[in-house]
């Protein structure tokens, strides 16, 4: 493949004539500058389909099923609440000992992580999950974290900030080996070299799903067996799993109402009023948690701050590397710019958290008819927006949902969101037909 160049300008400046000036055509000196960034626009395209050739004949796509052994999982009557040392954070059957793999990968705290990751690379399942979402561990992470910033915030502050990731949602594909190892390797190390990944997970619901605006598709799906692979190469410094669905019901509001009338109110769609309410409410109560979480890691950690809060999704292919934290930082601090993409995407300066979270505040504190967002996207918009941020869609950012197959009626839909790829046909083959190659 070729170089991952993007002509997108370095600071995108709201407006038309700031993006004007960002690109440098706006003085009567600079057409040779235009000029010669149409020759570079042509270069690179023409550089493009030269390796476009050698992507239809890659390797078949290659999915794990589920795995209907019964080896990993155990339907007991027994609590379940003792893995993690008690702390509600895995919410699922009793898991089996059964041994692990070792997976090996690059992160910010590897080779000083203390007690963070101890015991991780060949402990067994139950071992594992244990580990995965104990307050023991995640406490010594913070405290590792806090001495690994300190020795390299001299040498890193200025070129790698640090960054909380919450990858918050359901686990769809995110078992699929090319999907995590491309979060490793296309995001989370080239986002910066000091991120730090947060992850609140959902296994259970792996039903086809019906959507009528981007058609049906299907989870691979996940199970606690199949998830481990993808936590070992991650290493999340906090997890909190779902396995077993909750009751009906349980994010729900009973003084709170979200009604169809008041959605045609906002120009919003009524989806997710009724049917699918409770699938909405445990998405923003699920990513405020994250957020909560992150906040408690920066207290253990000795009141040290992130630069950066970013939200992504555990069913997603980055199939090129993201831009430099350092970019957006820049971006935040001198233009308030959060960035996004839908809400597949979120990364906002740190004193635009709020924004996260302010959605499941209104909702929670409701009485009545609910008059705050219908849909996610509009629900962290407008959070941000009111706290001074200026909302940016980059649709350039290289990320699209996977999907368990390429034949699944969204699969094309969700290619189609994006506009770093703009050919269909080789953004699905980068999408679908490189597992073999991770």
């Amino acid at each position: 493949l070729p170089p991952s160049y993007s002509l997108t300008p370095p600071v995108p400046i709201p407006g038309k004539e700031g993006l004007m000036r960002a690109w440098g055509c706006s003085e009567t000196w600079v057409r040779a500058s235009c000029i010669a960034g149409a020759l570079l626009l042509l270069y690179s395209s023409s550089s493009a389909l030269r390796y476009s050739n050698h992507i239809v004949d890659l390797q078949p796509i290659n999915v794990p099923g589920p795995d209907t052994s019964g080896k990993d999982i155990v339907e007991e009557e027994t609590d379940n609440h003792n893995i993690g040392g008690g702390t509600g954070r895995y919410h699922g059957p009793v898991v089996e000992n059964v041994a692990g793999q070792d997976s090996t990968t690059i992160s910010f705290l590897d080779g000083k992580s203390g007690d963070c990751f101890a015991g991780w690379k060949n402990s067994s399942t139950r071992e594992f999950i244990e580990s995965a979402v104990s307050d023991a561990r995640s406490r010594a992470c913070a405290e590792q974290f806090a001495l690994e910033v300190q020795r390299t915030q001299k040498k890193l502050q200025e070129t790698h900030p640090t960054v909380a990731v919450c990858m918050v949602g359901n686990a769809r594909t995110l078992p699929v080996r090319s999907v995590f190892r491309r979060i490793q390797e296309n995001f989370l190390s080239k986002l910066s070299r000091r991120s730090v990944l947060f992850m609140h997970l959902k296994a259970w619901d792996t039903d086809k799903k019906e959507q009528h605006k981007h058609g049906g598709f299907r989870s691979v799906p996940a199970t606690v067996s199949n998830l481990t692979d993808a936590l070992r190469a991650l290493r999340p410094v906090w997890v909190y799993l779902e396995t077993r669905k909750k009751a009906i019901n349980s994010h729900k509001n009973p003084e709170c109402e979200l009604t169809e009338a008041a959605a045609k109110d906002r120009g919003e769609d009524s989806f997710y009023v009724g049917k699918y309410e409770d699938r909405y409410l445990a998405q923003m109560s699920a990513m405020s948690d994250c957020v909560d979480a992150v906040y408690n890691f920066e207290r253990q950690a000795g009141g040290l701050k992130f630069d950066m809060i970013a939200k992504i999704r555990p069913d997603v292919t980055w199939f090129y590397p993201v831009r430099s934290a350092m970019d957006y930082k820049f971006q935040g601090d001198v233009y308030n710019i959060v960035t996004h993409l839908a809400d597949q995407f979120i990364l906002s300066p740190r004193r635009f958290s709020l924004g996260f979270q302010q959605w499941w505040k209104n909702y929670t504190n409701c009485k009545g008819e609910f008059k705050w967002a219908y849909l996610p996207e509009a629900a962290y918009r407008d959070a941000f927006k009111e706290l001074g941020a200026d909302y940016y869609e980059d649709k350039k950012t290289p990320q699209v949902i996977r999907r368990a197959q390429i034949d699944e009626p969204s699969a094309t839909i969700a290619c189609g969101r994006q506009r770093r790829v703009t050919n269909l046909t080789r953004c699905m083959a980068m999408v679908y037909k490189f597992d073999g190659y991770f």
